[in-house]
């Protein structure tokens, strides 16, 4: 009687052992496709994207570099952060697929890059050949009709 029951023990203890595997793999399976759907979903959902890079010398001494967007976007969704040596320019809702560079070489300036940072949000960087700081007072920015515009002193200066 006493291995009968050991018997119905061990089963139970199995059959427990395997719903507990089976739903565990049943959860498994259901986060990674709700991870993949976010992923998918994200990227397309930024219907703005970034179509080109333009960078023009004023005469001024200023430098204009123009972001080209698909669709005009709101200010609300561009942010500027001049940190260590360069400017960081983040726009939510916006893709950057392919990612682009644009060697700038002018005075102050390096080089400009896009690239997708979230699926919802896209980040450009204006390279410099100094610290942010020096150019954070001298550089603005504004939403155009045809993308967005960052102004930076270009020309080093005396001092």
């Amino acid at each position: 009687m006493n291995m009968k029951f050991i018997r119905k023990a061990r089963r139970r203890l199995q059959l427990r052992d395997q719903i507990v595997d089976l739903l565990s793999k049943a959860l498994l399976i259901g986060i990674s496709v709700l991870a993949c759907l976010w992923m998918v979903s994200g990227a397309h959902a930024a219907s703005t994207s970034i179509t080109g890079i333009k960078g023009e010398a004023q005469s001024d001494g200023t430098y204009a570099i123009d972001f080209s967007l698909s669709q005009k976007i709101s200010a609300d969704s561009v942010a500027v952060e001049f940190d260590r040596n360069f400017i960081q320019i983040s726009l939510k809702g916006v893709s950057a697929y392919p990612a682009r560079t644009e060697n700038i070489n002018q005075g102050t300036l390096e080089k400009v890059f896009t690239y997708q940072y979230q699926p919802d949000l896209t980040r450009a960087r204006v390279l410099l050949k100094a610290s942010a700081n020096t150019v954070k007072a001298k550089s603005t920015w504004e939403v155009t009709s045809k993308g967005i515009r960052v102004i930076v002193r270009a020309r080093e200066e005396p001092g």
